[in-house]
């Protein structure tokens, strides 16, 4: 028998052959059955969705999550205008919408889209739309729920947009800086400051604005806040404005993101401190002139008591003179040059604590023309004088504003060494109750620097000035309640303005002159501690017919005036010296007589005080006031007056 044949190979190798595309056909079961899964759970179940389209509009296939997405209940309609119907209620949008899609439709690579829709449930929703071309004139729409990212960049604008109000809004300066120093923004007030419009800011640094004189400091300090070793920069400095005025500003700077990073910011916030600055400086000026009144005030006590009997002694040997003689010629001279030495002790009044003004009503325009003329005397300069007609008077010192007005005139004349004209002129402003005097130059002018100084005292740019004379200016501007101005344009000169007060007082000028020796026979009792003044204020009295009694001491006097009482021979008037060192000065016993006799009549006198009696007598109980140094004249004719009220 043969060997036996297998026919079982082909057999074998087609069941093989089946099982490999069954595996294969496995496979591609599983790989649908997650492609099923992919599109249920990350296309039907999320908030995108899609549908496809053709040419016409008409809807071929959409995904469960587009209606999902769009809240429709059931299914979406055959039409994309009926789905437009139900997302656009307004006719506008709707039309609207229909031209977008129909754009891109028709555009090569249409663009994403951002439109807002409400939902047949009433939701509204921001949906971003892209559009993508499919074979066969279809397209793939893709749409995608925004909302919430919508409304995140909405309240994003909206808050930029009230941080963007604040910014302009804002009372002081914030400019946002670059990394060089160069204006990215500022704020109005900001650009108020500096006198710059937005457009020139953008064009210019923080250090460009600096005063030269502040650079360097900021400079390195600005480096430091740069590189982070300063964490906040806090400055005063001055900046110069667009007109060339300088100002002063409080600055406060912080740096934001990284030092290194072109994104990184500084943040400067600028106060206007310039009137801030100026009532500072105008205290430490002050100060100087309150240190200046306490040795000033000394000095002054102790010359004028000595003047007094110089001026007192000269005065009663001129009454003694034959009129028209030698000697009474140079008595006369003497006496002149005591006034002049009696008008420096009024400087050095106007600087001290005690030196308030003794106030009397003053005809202006009178001391204007009088005064104006000798400040200019002996110089190169006309003077042209011309107060207004109806100029009020005012309620002040003569001497004291004598003294101002003389020293504003030869402020005027020391700035044109080469002659000119100055003007002074006075008007008043009813509105403010002031009287304003003014005096303009024709000179160089001042500048900005010099203008923040002026006032000091000791402070001068003139060879062999004392730097008195405009201190003196506005030390009595002050104590009269007024205050002083300054205007100077380069080379167009400079115009000084005084304002005071105008007067309310309505009593007359001066007392009428009356003859000194109708009182003859009346007792006078003078307490003065200095001797000299003591013994000629006696000696003039007693050469006019009075009896008079000295005393050198408050407690002096009123032992004395207790003892005229009880013997029957009550004085008729009694002058009593301020300021008495160690005892009872005036004050004091004017109040302690008036205890013992409520009709004394009684003169203060003093050639300093610290307290306001001398420009406001009567308030303290005495009926008249005798400023030291005095003439003969002046105690004679104040006593008379004060008897002829009694």
């Amino acid at each position: 028998m043969g060997e036996a044949k297998d026919d079982t190979g082909p057999l074998r190798a087609e069941i093989e052959q089946l099982e490999r595309e069954l595996a294969a056909a496995k496979e591609a079961s599983r790989m649908a059955a997650w492609a099923r899964r992919f599109h249920d759970d990350v296309l039907q179940h999320n908030r995108i969705g899609y549908f496809v389209i053709d040419r016409q509009g008409n809807h071929i296939s959409a995904s469960d999550s587009l209606r999902t997405l769009l809240e429709f209940d059931g299914p979406l309609p055959p039409h994309v205008s009926q789905l437009f119907d139900g997302l656009f209620p307004d006719d506008t949008l709707r039309k609207a919408a229909g031209a977008v899609l129909f754009e891109d439709l028709t555009a090569e690579t249409p663009p994403r889209r951002l439109l807002p829709v409400r939902s047949p449930r009433g939701t509204e929703l921001w949906l971003a739309i892209r559009l993508s071309h499919l074979p066969d004139d279809q397209a793939l729409i893709t749409v995608q729920d925004v909302t919430h990212e919508r409304g995140t960049q909405l309240a994003l604008g909206a808050s930029e947009r009230r941080l963007r109000t604040i910014f302009d809004a804002a009372q002081v300066g914030i400019a946002v800086l670059d990394r060089d120093g160069g204006f990215i923004d500022a704020n109005p007030a900001f650009l108020a400051f500096v006198g710059r419009e937005s457009s020139e800011i953008r064009a210019t640094t923080m250090m460009e604005l600096t005063h030269p004189d502040d650079r360097a400091m900021c400079v390195d300090e600005f480096a430091r806040l740069h590189d982070g070793t300063l964490p906040r920069l806090d400055v005063e400095k001055r900046f110069v404005r667009g007109d060339g005025e300088t100002v002063w500003g409080h600055m406060t700077a912080t740096w934001h993101g990284n030092a290194n990073s072109s994104e990184s910011y500084g943040i400067a916030i600028a106060m206007d401190i310039t009137e801030h600055r100026r009532l500072e400086g105008e205290m430490q000026m002050l100060d100087k002139l309150e240190s200046l009144g306490v040795l000033a005030g000394g000095i002054a006590h102790d010359f004028n008591n000595a003047l007094t009997a110089v001026v007192g002694n000269l005065s009663l040997a001129r009454m003694e003179a034959r009129p028209a003689s030698l000697i009474e010629d140079r008595l006369a001279a003497a006496e002149a040059a005591c006034s002049r030495a009696r008008e420096l002790t009024s400087q050095l009044l106007t600087f001290s604590s005690g030196g308030a003004p003794v106030r009397k009503r003053l005809d202006l325009a009178r001391l204007l023309r009088d005064t104006s003329r000798l400040g200019a005397a002996g110089s190169r300069v006309r003077c042209r004088i011309s107060p207004a007609p109806d100029l009020r008077p005012v309620a002040a010192d003569e001497g004291q504003i004598t003294q101002l007005v003389r020293n504003l005139v030869l402020n005027a004349v020391q700035a044109m060494p080469e002659g000119g004209e100055v003007r002074v002129e006075a008007h008043n402003e009813p509105q403010a109750g002031e009287v304003v005097i003014t005096v303009a130059d024709e000179g160089e002018g001042i500048s900005q620097a010099v203008r923040e100084r002026i006032f000091e005292p000791f402070f001068s740019t003139r060879e062999g000035s004392q730097g008195l004379g405009l201190s003196t200016v506005y030390s009595i501007a002050k104590r009269h309640g007024g205050q002083v101005e300054i205007e100077s344009t380069g080379d167009q000169g400079t115009v000084m303005r005084v304002r005071l007060p105008a007067s309310a007082l309505d009593e007359e000028d001066s007392p009428a002159r009356r003859d000194p020796d109708c009182a003859a026979g009346a007792r006078v009792l003078v307490m003065d501690d200095e001797p000299s003044v003591a013994d000629i204020a006696a000696t003039i009295l007693g050469s006019h017919g009075y009896d008079v009694h000295v005393a050198h001491h408050g407690q002096a006097a009123l032992e004395a005036y207790e003892e005229a009482m009880r013997a029957g021979r009550r004085f008729d008037a009694v002058v009593l010296d301020l300021t008495i060192p160690g005892g009872l000065g005036g004050k004091e016993t004017i109040r302690l007589l008036h205890a013992i006799d409520g009709g004394v009549r009684a003169v203060v006198s003093s050639g300093y005080s610290n307290d306001p009696v001398m420009a406001d007598h009567r308030a303290h109980g005495f009926a008249g006031v005798l400023p030291k140094p005095y003439a003969a004249t002046d105690l004679l004719d104040t006593l008379t007056a004060v008897l002829a009220e009694s």
